[in-house]
């Protein structure tokens, strides 16, 4: 399948596939900035592709979408927007957890609380606190991946889809 897209001249090809469960789907075999786990080896180069013309290309990596816990349709292009929108929101409490982590220590930094003390209570609750938003930060970015995927052609809007059998 061929993908023409506003703005470029540069097209694109992804594998198409008539399915009897899931209609017609999209692979992408052809990302060549795939990602490093944490360990830092390449993750699969397999990424679901979804295409629809006058949307920007999504790709979004296979093992997420075949792993799924959402309750729709994963090969719907609405499918590609709830993810990246969920990463946005990842993204936002990452920072925010961040920098409460950040006025925590700088609060508590070289300071004494004695055990007990109104002081040292809110102090432990403010710990509690943050260690229960990074659990929840934790689980949102496993039930993501933990890694935000972009093609080389993620940031164009889809001009023409011509599907060759």
């Amino acid at each position: 399948m061929g993908i023409t897209f506003f703005g470029t001249d540069d097209g694109h090809a992804v594998n198409a596939f008539e399915t009897t469960d899931k209609g017609l789907v999209y692979i992408d075999c052809t990302n060549g900035n795939a990602p490093e786990d944490r360990d830092g080896e390449i993750k699969s180069w397999d990424t679901v592709a979804y295409v629809e013309k006058g949307e920007k290309y999504g790709i979004i990596p296979i093992e997420i979408v075949a792993g799924s816990k959402f309750d729709y349709y994963p090969f719907g292009y609405d499918f590609y927007t709830d993810y990246e929108r969920k990463w946005r929101e990842y993204e936002a409490l990452l920072d925010a957890h961040n920098e409460a982590v950040d006025k925590y220590n700088r609060d508590i930094g070289g300071r004494v609380f004695t055990y007990g003390t109104p002081a040292a209570r809110r102090i432990a609750e403010r710990e509690q606190e943050l260690q229960a938003q990074g659990e929840t930060i934790t689980a949102l970015e496993t039930e993501l991946g933990g890694t935000w995927y972009e093609s080389e052609f993620s940031s164009y809007t889809i001009k023409e889809v011509l599907v060759h059998w």
